[in-house]
């Protein structure tokens, strides 16, 4: 009976040390760990803890027009200097950024330049779509095109937005004091007239002076007969350096005109534009004499001897004072200007296409004198293979 007294109270002693023994342990490693202090739910905090330091992201950028790598386009990423890579001759790139966070920017000269958000992408492929507001980083010389900062001659180039600000149905009054050193004179006031273009003055007093014409690499001597709405950009070749290609043709000058044509992948557009205005003769201090005054002149003429009087005109009589004609009235008038433009652009894979139709009119404020002209224009871009194009114009 007393043996089994004492030992109950020793088997309660060892379950209370048992228990208290977890609640310690639990403490200790509180204590021993505070940076797990976070909630254990906190699922956002862990994976950041457990990203890696880098991250290698691969890929290829292409060109919309070619469907063909892009070799030298610049890959960088945004906001951290120092970061990015260029594209090898195939247009393929391989990067190494730091975490898994950030923006890629992806540049080439003459295509816009685009962003892609990295997220959890390992590879990438981009497409660059041709930038046409570019024609002022890339002049067209001849049969080729160059940058700006490589040319040596003196070039000056002006887009079809600066040209459109007029209604005209010729192409060289449309330069007429846009351009430095291009002197553009109208000879006529009649419809339709062509005006004399000098390039840095007059180059010979014997030989034609007149620049010559480059319209999508065919040579025209002479103002070329093109609607100035199917004009794209227009580069004015003003020194022996810049025309040395034409050589002795080339010696007073060379205007290279590049006309619209389709985007390969772009969607089919159709556009229809009206224009109509109004013209004013313009006499400027240039006056007619009145019946008073004309009766005065011829009488001044007129000896009293009667020797003139066989050399007089007919219509000096007394009753020339009782006829007023106005003959600024007679001949003149408000002429009216219209012109209508249908015009469709488009293109596929392999194969792009522009056309255009238009008919201008024009009744000059001198009676008498009008102009009207109907003109079409097709461009066609068809690509044989990657490395022939056929282009129909």
């Amino acid at each position: 009976m007393k043996n089994t007294i004492i030992k109950k109270p020793e088997s309660k002693r060892v379950s209370l040390c048992l228990g208290v023994i977890p609640w310690v342990a639990t403490l200790l490693v509180a204590a021993i760990s505070p940076i797990d202090a976070a909630p254990i739910g906190s699922a956002g905090n862990l994976s950041e803890r457990l990203a890696p330091a880098e991250k290698v992201i691969s890929g290829r950028v292409l060109a919309e027009d070619t469907k063909e790598g892009l070799p030298g386009a610049t890959v960088s990423l945004k906001g951290v200097p120092g970061v990015g890579t260029m594209t090898d001759v195939q247009g393929n790139f391989k990067l190494t950024i730091p975490g898994n966070k950030g923006t890629l920017i992806f540049s080439f000269v003459g295509y816009r330049s685009k962003e892609i958000s990295i997220g959890d992408k390992s590879a990438v492929e981009v497409t660059l779509e041709t930038d046409v507001y570019s024609l002022s980083e890339v002049v067209v010389t001849g049969y080729g095109s160059q940058k700006r900062e490589n040319l040596t001659g003196s070039v000056a180039t002006i887009s079809s937005k600066k040209l459109m600000d007029v209604t005209t149905p010729n192409v060289a009054n449309m330069i007429q004091g846009k351009i430095p050193g291009v002197e553009v004179t109208s000879n006529t006031g009649q419809p339709g007239g062509l005006p004399t273009i000098r390039i840095r003055g007059r180059a010979s007093i014997v030989s034609s002076t007149d620049p010559i014409w480059v319209v999508d690499g065919v040579i025209w001597h002479g103002v070329p007969n093109l609607n100035p709405g199917d004009i794209e950009s227009m580069t004015v070749l003003k020194d022996a350096a810049a025309g040395a290609l034409y050589g002795s043709r080339g010696a007073n000058g060379v205007l290279v005109v590049t006309t619209k044509g389709g985007k390969f992948g772009k969607k089919n557009q159709y556009w229809f534009k009206a224009e109509t205005g109004i013209s004013q003769f313009n006499n400027g201090n240039f006056k007619l004499m009145d019946f008073q005054q004309l009766y005065d002149y011829w009488g001044g003429f007129y000896a009293a001897d009667g020797k003139n009087k066989a050399n007089l005109p007919e219509y000096y009589k007394p009753a020339l004072l009782q006829t007023n004609t106005d003959w600024l009235k007679l001949g003149t008038q408000n002429g009216k200007i219209q012109q209508y433009t249908l015009a469709f652009q488009g293109g596929g894979e392999k194969s792009t296409i522009y056309a255009s139709g238009n008919y201008y009119k024009e009744e000059g404020s001198v009676k008498g004198y009008n102009y009207e002209r109907f003109s079409t224009r097709v461009n066609m871009d068809y690509e044989l293979s990657p490395r022939v194009i056929f282009k129909p114009k």
